[in-house]
């Protein structure tokens, strides 16, 4: 049995002014508004259970509860003559979830485990201030999945989720994945496919200015294929991966001229290909190398554009080193190349490379019910690198964090 609290309170100020972008593009540097700020809260409560009354069968049950309350603040500026009114934006959004989920596993010896779920999940909305509304939906699912394991080298799993919704009724989504091993290779083939299905979420439906309760659930349909391959004793450990994404009606953003100035939308039919790569080199005992890539080509056939803010290359390069038993030291290079931004009409946001370091020193181990204390800090962006994901709102410059990890 478990029991997780979490309660966190932040207060961000949000410099960047609200523009129409009927005049163009948002800047790269956005137009500062002094005076505008978030404020937010969160609960997350979660119990959860685990059983196993005989060895071929386990339960778990979890109860979860999530409740966000924002509140925007947007009062008028000295030198603005209001040109998008209202000018003053006090608003207060509330959103609540109720969560439970039954899991029951079922084995065969051990080539067979049969997986059945339940899970009811209820969401509520509330505005008060500026741009009132309520809303709640709810959604009821149930999923089966099958995993088979031959001789230790062949892998099969099967799933399929059934799930009704309230505002959407009932869908359905499958998935299947085959795996094959050759230890005498050191080499894994592996190759699934499966179907989509995301409803819009509670912002996209009912959240005042850029909501659409019209908004259709958008749905897929993925197959990928790969290798993985370890070397040199087991010291280096690679796979290549090809991937296909085919899309119906797409959630995206496209500009308006009120405020919020953006608004979901349906874009139509999208698809989405290529490669990812991943390596791993144990270059000494207590040093580990890493080099992550993938290349995307998107296109959303509608407006023969990529998909937003999708990119067609993506490195990750990253060094841990362990120089002594209780530290560990990281170090990552992050590259992005240019992404399109349907912001202003269709502009691209240029690439950029970010380097981010820290480390985790253990403080110490096993102390009455505590586990384990670690100090933990890092330092992002180290390089001031200045790019935005966003159109018109920059990334942080140089930025540290620091803080302790508990476990029990």
């Amino acid at each position: 049995m478990s029991y997780t609290l979490r309660y966190n309170r932040t207060i961000t100020g949000l410099p960047v002014k609200f523009v129409s972008t009927n005049f163009g593009p948002l800047p790269i540097d956005p137009v500062i508004d002094s005076n505008n700020r978030n404020i937010s809260e969160t609960y997350v409560m979660a119990l959860a259970g685990h059983t196993q009354p005989v060895t071929w069968w386990e339960s778990d049950l979890r109860l979860g509860r999530y409740t966000n309350t924002i509140a925007f603040i947007d009062l008028p500026d000295m030198a603005d003559e209001c040109p998008f009114p209202p000018c003053e934006f006090p608003g207060r959004f509330k959103v609540e979830r109720r969560e439970a989920e039954w899991v029951n596993h079922f084995h065969v010896g051990k080539w067979s485990t049969s997986s059945f779920g339940l899970e009811y999940r209820r969401e509520e909305g509330l505005s008060l201030g500026s741009s009132p509304f309520e809303a709640n939906s709810e959604t009821t699912s149930g999923f089966f999945q099958e995993q088979l394991r031959f001789f230790d080298r062949l892998f099969m799993t099967t799933g399929v989720r059934v799930e009704g919704n309230s505002e959407f009724g009932r869908n359905h989504t499958e998935r299947g994945s085959l795996a094959y091993v050759v230890k005498e290779w050191g080499t894994r083939i592996h190759g699934g496919a499966g179907s989509g299905f995301r409803a819009p979420n509670f912002d996209e439906l009912f959240f005042p200015g850029f909501s659409d309760p019209t908004l259709k659930p958008e749905v897929s349909f993925s197959w990928d294929f790969g290798v993985d391959q370890k070397l040199w004793k087991d010291r280096a450990r690679l796979g290549l991966t090809f991937y296909q994404n085919d899309f119906e009606n797409l959630i995206s953003f496209v500009t308006i001229p009120a405020p919020p100035f953006v608004k979901g939308v349906n874009s139509g039919k999208a698809r989405a290909n290529g490669i990812e790569f991943t390596s791993e080199v144990d270059v000494l005992d207590n040093l580990v190398a890493s080099l992550n890539y993938t290349y995307t080509n998107s296109l959303v056939l509608a407006t023969r554009h990529p998909i937003p803010r999708e990119p067609e290359h993506r490195w990750n390069i990253g060094l841990t080193w362990e120089p002594i038993r209780r530290l560990s030291l990281f170090s990552q290079v992050h590259v992005v190349t240019q992404q399109f931004d349907p912001n202003g009409g269709g502009v691209f946001n240029r690439g950029h490379t970010r380097v981010d370091i820290g480390g985790t020193y253990r403080l110490f181990n096993r102390y009455a019910f505590i586990q384990s204390v670690d100090l933990t800090a890092r330092i992002q962006n180290l390089l001031n690198e200045g790019y935005a994901e966003v159109r018109g709102f920059p990334a942080l410059g140089i930025n540290s964090l620091a803080g302790l990890r508990v476990a029990f």
